[in-house]
């Protein structure tokens, strides 16, 4: 029950993000799973420099950023193309 209610609150939290809000790598890739696609932060960072099929995602300095609209966009993307 505890795991349900943690998922629960987190995908919550999650909705209640503004598409705006930008969240690391690590938190993107969970972000993304709570969104129904599996990928991890290792995903991700692969997607980057393979290839131009990933999530949009802005670096500023030597960190990364992923919008959570921009990760929305995504998984409906992915989920449509299922």
């Amino acid at each position: 029950m505890t795991d349900f209610r943690t998922y629960a609150d987190e995908f919550s939290a999650l909705q209640a993000l503004p598409d705006s809000a930008r969240l690391p790598t690590k938190d993107a890739a969970k972000a993304l799973g709570l969104m129904g696609i599996p990928y991890t932060w290792k995903t991700l960072e692969k997607l980057r420099y393979t290839t131009t099929t990933g999530p949009r995602y802005q670096k500023v300095g030597a960190f990364v950023f992923y919008t959570v609209g921009d990760l929305r966009a995504f998984a409906e993307m992915q989920s449509e193309a299922a």
